[in-house]
């Protein structure tokens, strides 16, 4: 299956697991690094539309020893904030991802367990850099970085 395929696959899971549970616990999606890249840049409109729906919020976090076509959903009844936080500022080296992005000039990157944009990019998938954090939306999960 195609990281798209899997990403669509893993919302539709989603929606069928929140009709069982009426709690509106916010939702943790572990995914391969391309279909958290699939969720979060591609998708992002309908993972906020179902958390509209379900009443609750979707985070996505990248697991890199689940299969690419595999996905894990789970109910978290924790603080989204204590895993593996990412601040403003901070600079790491990273791998940065092969793969479009809506944004042509960015490229994505895996910070823990957290997918980056990464600006101007895009020329450099598949090569480390050395990256700094420029915004983090913890409410949307969203992280930009140069």
């Amino acid at each position: 299956m195609s990281p798209q395929s899997v990403a669509i696959d893993t919302l539709r899971h989603v929606r069928q697991n929140a009709h069982h549970h009426h709690d509106h616990q916010p939702v943790l999606v572990h995914a391969a690094p391309t279909v958290a890249a699939q969720m979060e840049f591609w998708y992002e409109g309908e993972v906020q539309e179902l958390a509209k729906e379900l009443g609750t919020k979707i985070h996505v976090r990248v697991d890199p020893l689940i299969h690419p076509e595999r996905s894990r959903v789970e109910r978290i009844t924790k603080a989204i904030e204590q895993l593996r936080p990412i601040r403003v500022g901070d600079e790491v080296e990273v791998d940065l991802l092969p793969g479009r992005l809506p944004n042509p000039t960015s490229a994505t990157a895996v910070i823990g367990d957290r997918i980056v944009e990464v600006e101007n990019a895009a020329n450099n998938a598949g090569n480390t850099a050395k990256i700094r954090v420029l915004d983090v939306d913890d409410d949307e999960d969203w992280v930009l970085a140069e």
